[in-house]
């Protein structure tokens, strides 16, 4: 039996969604947060494309709002 490995990029992948909902969001940092439920507004970076990366915006970075 051949074995198959493959790997799917999921950090990407909300941030794709809403760039796809929303095409003025093209070309733009998109960053799509999930709060942690420790404080009203903390949490960390779900997802983000790109663009965003290239300012240090990384999945599981950290927020306060």
């Amino acid at each position: 039996m051949q074995r198959i490995v493959l790997h799917v990029d999921m950090d990407y992948f909300f941030a794709a969604i809403e760039e796809r909902e929303n095409p003025k969001l093209l070309g733009k940092a998109v960053v799509v947060c999930m709060l942690s439920g420790r404080s009203e507004l903390s949490g960390a970076v779900s997802s983000c494309n790109y663009v965003a990366r290239e300012f240090g915006i990384r999945a599981g970075t950290g927020i306060n709002l």
